[in-house]
C-alpha cells in the first residue's frame, strides 16, 4: 500500500490534495481484494508490521507474504490505471 500511496501523492501540496479524491475508488478497489489480500495490506501497512511479522500472523512463509502483498499492490494498481487514475 505504501507503493500506491506514494505514486498517489508523490510530495506537492496540490497532488497531496488530489489524494481525497482517489479516496473513494481506493475504498472501492479495496472491496474487490480477496478477505486474505484485505488482511496483508491491513497488516503490512496499517497496523504497520514487516514482512515477517504479517507472515507470521497469517501463518504463512515470509516469501509467500512478500509475494501476496506484492501481488495484491499490483492488483491495486492495474484498477487504478484502467481507472485512469495511474499512467
Amino acid at each position: 500500500m505504501r507503493a500506491l500511496t506514494e505514486e498517489l501523492c508523490i510530495s506537492s501540496f496540490k497532488t497531496r490534495l488530489n489524494c481525497s479524491m482517489y479516496e473513494t475508488q481506493l475504498l472501492e478497489a479495496l472491496k474487490d481484494l480477496s478477505e486474505r489480500e484485505r488482511s496483508a495490506l491491513f497488516l503490512r501497512f496499517w497496523v504497520p508490521c514487516s514482512i515477517e511479522e504479517v507472515s507470521r500472523h497469517m501463518h504463512i512463509s515470509w516469501s509467500q507474504a512478500d509475494q501476496l502483498i506484492e501481488r495484491t499492490l499490483e492488483k491495486l494498481r492495474e484498477d487504478f490505471r484502467t481507472q485512469g487514475l495511474l499512467p
